[in-house]
């Protein structure tokens, strides 16, 4: 998102933000899960809720997303290559969260 601002001597700044809130469709997207998926850990209580923004409009804030994410455990497995099996990777393959540091 940019805005360009009049300065003190009628020159134009462009000011730069990022945003602050997303919808659901921009949020699954950035973590990289299913709209549906977002919904059932918001409903569980184990992701961040939407926000109101608007009598129709609800959005998650970007901070708390970010957050949530960095607070996910790692991983002992890297994401697979594309082998042609999908999502789910090679049949058999089992990877485990690995304890927090």
């Amino acid at each position: 998102m940019s805005k360009k601002l009049k300065t003190e001597n009628d020159s134009t700044a462009l000011v730069t933000m990022r945003p602050i809130s997303i919808s659901l469709e921009e949020t699954a997207r950035a973590v990289d899960l299913s709209e549906s998926q977002i919904q059932k850990l918001v409903q569980s209580g184990d992701f961040p809720r939407p926000r109101q923004l608007s009598p129709r409009r609800v959005g998650f804030i970007v901070a708390e997303v970010e957050a949530w994410v960095l607070s996910r455990p790692t991983s002992t497995c890297l994401p697979p290559p594309d082998s042609g099996y999908g999502r789910a990777g090679k049949p058999g393959m089992i990877c485990t969260p690995t304890p927090a540091d």
